[in-house]
């Protein structure tokens, strides 16, 4: 059952500010906890031979945007990664 009881008492500003800031940082804690990053397509990471089959280019082609920073790659160890996203975002922005 629902109590319908007002109860009226007076609080300084500073004190609402600070039950007011402690209620939104929980609810704040609560949306975090509760939030799953959603992952898209866009989001894949690729291999260098997946971008050059993506955008049917040559090898030498990717390594020279790559150098010429017009494509972002990220490098692990030796390995070179693209985030298909990126990718594309690049191929909009610069017209490759």
């Amino acid at each position: 059952m629902i109590d319908n009881t007002i109860l009226l008492t007076s609080i300084s500003a500073e004190s609402l500010k600070a039950i007011i800031a402690e209620a939104v940082r929980e609810n704040l804690k609560d949306i975090q906890k509760d939030a799953t990053p959603v992952a898209t397509e866009s989001d894949k990471v690729l291999e260098a031979q997946e971008v050059i089959k993506l955008l049917k280019i040559s090898p030498a082609t990717l390594e020279n945007w790559k150098r010429q920073s017009k494509i972002p790659f990220y490098r692990i160890g030796r390995r070179v990664y693209f985030k298909e996203s990126e990718v594309l975002t690049s191929l909009n922005k610069a017209q490759l």
